[in-house]
């Protein structure tokens, strides 16, 4: 067991790697890197995606009154954002192999990683759809409406709703952190990447806790600092900027602010994964 740290340890190696990919800068690797934050839900913070839950309260105060209207346009919508999600499930693959042998694209390895992606997307709708659901089952006796101010209101009624929740932003995290390269590294699916990756983890708990402590406060303070700039770009921008050119400036800015922490979070996790295990270390290769 080491006596190091490796939480502590990769946080700039992390920091380096990520300044060193987007420096100088390149607009082409902004724009891929915030595709990949928008189809993967988030970039490694505790958001999940942000865009989802701003189109359901949309959705749900359109003033649809027939049910099966409404139906349709949720199951459209539906339909859509799990197209989404599972291409950016296949893009957390086609991150990892640009970060680590290059170049940083979206389409370079997405054909021989799109297996992994759709194993990647079917395990995140089982265990989501699990949890949840177990949440969710103590809501039924409560009259609540769909918006973003509910949310709240949700999670009090029901704590277990809130476990679930906290419990599958632990397992993805993970997941995308650490079992994706395991994937990668030993060509093996989710399920024997968690079993190699529990392993590593029972072998050092005194480096597991401290990374799972670790990496929560980076995610609370990444959100933070997200939702920060954002208000400061658009101060800024609907400042200096007519109001038409305003909101495309803004929607930018959103865009590609999240991008250097997706970065950092995922070399964070390939370094993390490094210590516990040189054996499936993918960035030795770019070290040398």
């Amino acid at each position: 067991m080491s006596s190091s740290t490796h939480a502590f340890d990769a946080f700039d190696g992390a920091v380096e790697r990520t300044q060193s990919l987007l420096r100088p800068l390149d607009f082409g690797i902004w724009m891929r890197l915030a595709v990949v934050a928008l189809c993967a839900g988030g970039f490694g913070g505790l958001s999940l995606n942000i865009i989802s839950l701003l189109a359901l309260e949309k959705l749900a105060g359109t003033g649809i009154t027939s049910s099966s209207g409404y139906l349709a346009i949720l199951g459209i919508f539906l339909a859509v954002l799990l197209v989404i999600r599972c291409i950016g499930a296949v893009f957390q693959f086609v991150l990892v192999d640009g970060l680590t042998v290059g170049p940083v694209t979206l389409f370079w390895t997405f054909d021989v990683r799109a297996r992994k992606g759709l194993r990647l997307f079917l395990f995140e709708a089982l265990i989501g759809g699990a949890l949840l659901g177990l949440g969710a089952l103590f809501l039924t006796s409560y009259d609540f409406s769909l918006s973003l101010e509910s949310i709240p209101v949700l999670f009090s009624a029901s704590p277990l709703l809130l476990l679930s929740v906290l419990l599958l932003w632990f397992v993805m995290i993970v997941t995308i952190d650490l079992v994706v390269p395991v994937m990668i590294a030993d060509d093996c699916g989710v399920l024997a990447g968690w079993r190699t990756v529990l392993g590593l983890g029972a072998a050092d708990l005194r480096n597991t806790l401290a990374y799972l402590l670790t990496r929560t406060v980076l995610a609370v303070a990444a959100d933070l600092a997200v939702i920060v700039l954002i208000l400061i770009a658009m101060f800024f921008i609907f400042l200096i900027a007519p109001g038409i050119f305003a909101i495309p400036l803004v929607l930018l800015a959103a865009f590609l602010i999240p991008v250097p922490f997706l970065g950092f979070f995922r070399y964070y996790g390939l370094l993390v994964l490094g210590y516990f295990s040189p054996a499936r270390d993918l960035l030795t290769p770019r070290r040398g």
